[in-house]
């Protein structure tokens, strides 16, 4: 059943899941001003990238074991994967999945963290706040159901975390919550922030 909004859920471990996130560009005709500064005459398209951490935490120290991203797109030898870096110029929303099979996550990862950032984008001035929207769907892996479907805006800077995955014995609780991480401008940035929550 599909659940609105950002409240958090529990999912069954036997069920993959997928992460579906998309982004609507700016059109040129629509954009002004700074935004409209950031595009060349030819593109408006904007590069942003869907990734997974995978977090241990050992009595409230959280290290980031594993990641998934465009260019080291599985962990846990295939578990979790992402599907690609996907760049339609043609259409003003862009789509990354990323899939969970929980059956194959290591017992030793409590967490899993999504984000989103523009660390590959050559519009240095353009934020995530800055987009018209984001949207994050999670499905059943198998069968396609919608889980959950929510979207944001006005959110972030050069990233954003857009949920989380956290082991609750055999099951996992899916905790949306959007947040600006803010002053990271790089991976290593990231993950800094992510292991200090």
């Amino acid at each position: 059943m599909k659940n609105d909004g950002r409240k958090g859920f529990s999912i069954d471990g036997c069920c993959p899941v997928t992460f579906e996130f998309s982004w609507d560009l700016y059109s040129r005709q629509h954009s002004g001003g700074l935004i409209s500064g950031c595009f060349s005459k030819q593109d408006s398209t904007v590069d942003c990238d869907a990734s997974a951490y995978l977090i241990r935490n050992n009595d409230g120290k959280k290290t980031v074991t594993e990641e998934v991203t465009y260019d080291h797109p599985t962990a846990c030898g295939g578990a979790v994967r992402h599907r690609g870096d996907n760049i339609e110029s043609e259409n003003r929303t862009n789509t990354e999945k990323i899939e969970v099979n929980f059956a194959g996550v290591s017992a030793e990862i409590d967490e899993i963290i999504f984000t989103l950032d523009l660390f590959k984008s050559k519009q240095k001035q353009l934020g995530l706040g800055k987009f018209e929207r984001i949207y994050v769907n999670l499905y059943k892996s198998e069968g396609d159901e919608l889980l959950q479907s929510f979207s944001v805006s006005g959110v972030g800077g050069k990233a954003i975390r857009a949920g989380m995955l956290k082991r609750r014995g055999d099951q996992w609780e899916y905790i949306p919550h959007p947040e600006n991480l803010k002053g990271a401008l790089s991976r290593d940035d990231l993950r800094a922030q992510l292991i200090q929550e």
